[in-house]
C-alpha cells in the first residue's frame, strides 16, 4: 500500500476514534448530570456546594469543548452525591455486619482508588500565580479544595467502617484525579477556563 494511502487511512481512523470518544464523553456527561439533577435536591451544606461547583465547572468544560473533563467532573459530583446520601446509623456506621472477606476486598479497592487518585494528582502541572488569583476570586470551592476534602472524608468514613460512603468518596477523588491527568496531558497553552480548574 502506498505511503500516502496509509497516512490517509491512519488519519481517518484516528479522526473517527476521536469523534467516537467525544460522542461517548458527551453521553457520559449527559447521564451523570441527569442523575445529579435527580438527587441534588436532597443535598445540604458543603456536599451541595461541592456538587454545584463541580457541575458548574463541567458546564464550562462542555462549552469549551472539553467533554471528557466534563464527564469526569460530573462522575465525581455523582459519587459525592451518593456519599452524602449514604445512610447513617446512630453509631455512625451502617456497614458493621460486613464479613471479613468482604472487608478485605473493600480495603483493597479503597486503597487502589486512593492510590490512583494520588498518582494522577501528582501529574498536575504547576499553576501560575495569576491562575491562583483567578481561582481565589471564585465564589465556589476550587477543584483542589474539593479533591482534598474528598480524600479526607473518604479516609474518615473508612476508619469509621462506613464502607459505602468511603468507597463513593474514594471514587469521587479518583475521578477528580482523572481530570487532573487530562489537564496535564493536554498539549498547548492553558485557557482561562483551564486555569479555573487550577489546583
Amino acid at each position: 500500500m502506498p505511503a500516502k494511502k496509509v497516512a490517509r487511512k491512519t488519519a481517518k481512523i484516528a479522526g473517527g476514534k476521536s469523534a467516537h470518544r467525544s460522542t461517548h464523553d458527551l453521553r457520559r456527561a449527559y447521564e451523570h448530570l441527569g442523575r445529579i439533577e435527580i438527587l441534588e435536591g436532597a443535598l445540604v451544606g458543603s456536599p451541595f456546594c461541592e456538587v454545584t461547583a463541580l457541575a458548574n465547572l463541567a458546564q464550562q468544560q462542555l462549552a469549551a469543548g472539553g467533554a471528557r473533563e466534563a464527564a469526569d467532573l460530573l462522575r465525581a459530583a455523582e459519587h459525592l452525591t451518593f456519599a452524602a446520601l449514604a445512610p447513617h446509623s446512630i453509631s455512625g456506621t451502617v456497614d458493621a455486619g460486613v464479613s471479613s472477606g468482604l472487608k478485605a476486598a473493600i480495603a483493597t479497592e479503597f486503597e487502589q482508588l486512593l492510590h490512583c487518585a494520588q498518582q494522577r494528582k501528582k501529574q498536575a502541572p504547576r499553576d501560575s500565580e495569576q491562575a491562583k488569583k483567578d481561582v481565589a476570586a471564585s465564589p465556589y470551592p476550587t477543584l483542589s479544595t474539593v479533591y482534598n476534602s474528598t480524600l479526607e472524608h473518604a479516609r474518615s468514613a473508612f476508619a469509621a467502617a462506613a464502607y459505602r460512603k468511603a468507597l463513593e468518596l474514594a471514587r469521587a477523588a479518583e475521578a477528580l484525579g482523572q481530570v487532573t491527568a487530562h489537564r496535564s496531558a493536554a498539549v498547548g497553552g492553558r485557557s482561562k477556563l483551564a486555569q479555573r480548574l487550577a489546583s
